[in-house]
């Protein structure tokens, strides 16, 4: 379920009372070139608009496998549904429109990623786990499609992240981003970032991301702060008390730079400044 913090106690929302994998925030228009912020909810009801204590229905059904929202276009986001298609949900003027889109996006994806140019990625879930690059017209139909491979420097790839409104892939050679110019991938060189094992990536306010990482040796929470140069510092020692957590889900970092965890046996909040892990929230 959805839960709100009022009080210091945590209060049920009673209408999205079911199965919740995740939580987003999307910009929507309101009036004449200004925009809102609205929370989202992707659980089995459905794509839930949270109100405080309350939340409505935006997308009937639990279809919706794979979310990625425009950062755009206010109001647009991309959802895969369980039959392997893609459609572009518009809320405008409390009106929601729900668009096909060309049979080509359709398939066995792992991810949807919009980026800068307003071209959609999508990762193939099986195979040789490709990666395609499709440019959309104004009138939506497909203009040109890009398949990325090894020829290109890019091995499979396992998911997509973004930093600083740049897409990273995620791949079984280490993270790579997509040079443009040249059409090619390429290795991420920023000092201080790792480039392999990475399971989750979130950016946090002052420029701040917390990762979380895999190998052979184990997982482990890391801390990336970054410096002047734009490279970063890297932190895992004070860190280590997360690692024995049972199985880790989402990271939220919020304004006050606590970091909550969801984990396969609840809600943990970790406290940077006291190096402290907070009161599990069953």
């Amino acid at each position: 379920g959805v839960f709100r913090k009022v009080n210091g106690q945590f209060r049920s929302n009673k209408n999205v009372n079911t199965e919740t994998w995740s939580l987003f925030d999307m910009e929507i228009p309101k009036g004449k070139n200004q925009t809102e912020k609205i929370l989202l909810a992707r659980s089995l009801k459905g794509i839930m608009q949270i109100q405080g204590d309350r939340a409505r229905r935006i997308v009937d059904g639990s279809y919706a496998t794979i979310v990625e929202v425009s950062r755009r276009r206010p109001g647009l986001m991309y959802i895969n549904d369980a039959s392997q298609k893609l459609f572009r949900i518009i809320l405008k003027n409390g009106r929601r429109i729900k668009e096909p889109l060309p049979s080509l996006l359709n398939g066995r994806f792992e991810s949807i990623a919009e980026d800068l140019d307003g071209a959609i990625w999508r990762i193939e879930r099986y195979g040789q786990r490709r990666a395609y690059r499709v440019m959309m017209s104004e009138e939506e139909n497909a203009t040109q499609v890009q398949e990325y491979g090894r020829l290109d420097g890019l091995a499979p790839v396992i998911t997509i992240f973004r930093l600083r409104e740049k897409l990273l892939f995620m791949t079984e050679e280490g993270l790579r981003v997509f040079d443009d110019k040249q059409d090619v991938f390429v290795p991420i060189q920023i000092e201080g970032f790792p480039d392999f094992g990475i399971q989750s990536m979130v950016e946090a306010p002052f420029g701040k991301v917390w990762l979380t990482r895999e190998s052979q040796i184990g997982k482990w929470f890391e801390l990336l702060t970054p410096k002047e140069n734009g490279t970063y510092t890297r932190d895992s020692i004070s860190l280590a008390q997360l690692n024995d957590l049972e199985v880790w889900g989402k990271l939220y970092p919020d304004e006050d730079g606590l970091l909550w965890i969801g984990s396969s046996e609840g809600l943990y909040c970790y406290d940077p400044q006291k190096s402290e892990v907070g009161q599990k929230i069953p």
